[in-house]
């Protein structure tokens, strides 16, 4: 029943270290024990029609009601779609910004912007003194321009400190760099390469040059074989082994090339740091 109404009610979860442990379980929000599809989904009939085609989004659009219950449908949706279950993070957006939380999510998600790009944007702001009630810096007519501009502020000019925790940890960082078929991944070679790397491929990667040189994250440039010196694309890994984010050229998502090499190195990184847990044990 609902299958036919576009429900796809049970879930796989793929757990354990290899991700070799699969189980299966049916959505608590359901109502079992009715027979009514929309008594079963706990939808009115506006409800059930504004979600026709956003099946997917059912789950989350049932939590934000929770949290709004005054909100119009479409609105709930549209928080769904854009901030799935990350409750804190838009209370975060609205706290920082004085916004309504549905005002933000139609901004975010007109301009087709990331939720963790704009939680990077409130940082850029906040170090710079920028008042994010201003709708002149909260909602930028070009949101990646005014980004990359604050990338190119903070980064513009690395201190000596900064260069020198940079060198200090750059040994350290040698076990991280890795090769699979015509792509490989390394670590920046200076500070500057970083800001560098931001603008050839038009993304805020500039930013967290700091934090990568105190080695609060790791930064690492992936390129092709032969063309090791063109930047390709960009990676976070944090300091669990865990990749964080993979940005092409003016933030892209991955190719399946990309996709496949990165699929590699999630599997080298996973025995590094398990061996690495394991040495400190």
């Amino acid at each position: 029943y609902l299958l036919k109404s576009g429900y796809y009610p049970i879930e796989e979860t793929i757990s354990g270290y290899w991700g070799g442990r699969i189980s299966l379980s049916v959505w608590s929000e359901i109502d079992w024990k009715s027979n009514n599809l929309l008594k079963m989904l706990h939808l009115n009939r506006t409800e059930f029609s504004a979600l026709k085609g956003n099946e997917s989004h059912y789950r989350s659009y049932i939590r934000w009601r929770e949290i709004f219950p005054r909100l119009k449908p479409q609105d709930l949706l549209l928080l769904a779609k854009t901030f799935r279950d990350e409750h804190g993070t838009l209370n975060t957006f609205c706290t920082a910004t004085g916004l309504k939380p549905q005002r933000i999510a139609r901004y975010l998600n007109e301009n087709n912007i990331r939720t963790y790009d704009y939680y990077d944007y409130i940082g850029q702001c906040e170090q710079l003194g920028y008042d994010m009630h201003d709708t002149a810096i909260s909602m930028p007519h070009n949101f990646l321009t005014m980004h990359e501009r604050f990338s190119a502020i903070i980064s513009f000019k690395a201190t000596e400190k900064l260069r020198i925790e940079f060198a200090k940890n750059y040994d350290s960082r040698k076990v991280l760099e890795y090769h699979f078929e015509n792509l490989f991944i390394r670590q920046p070679k200076s500070y500057d390469e970083i800001i560098t790397e931001g603008k050839a491929l038009k993304h805020c990667v500039g930013g967290y040059a700091d934090r990568h040189s105190k080695g609060a994250l790791h930064i690492l440039f992936i390129r092709a074989r032969d063309k090791p010196d063109v930047p390709f694309y960009t990676a976070e890994v944090n300091t669990l082994g865990y990749i964080v984010q993979v940005r092409g050229f003016k933030n892209a998502d991955m190719t399946e090339e990309v996709e496949r090499f990165m699929s590699q190195y999630k599997l080298y990184l996973s025995e590094i740091f398990r061996r690495k847990r394991a040495k400190s044990a």
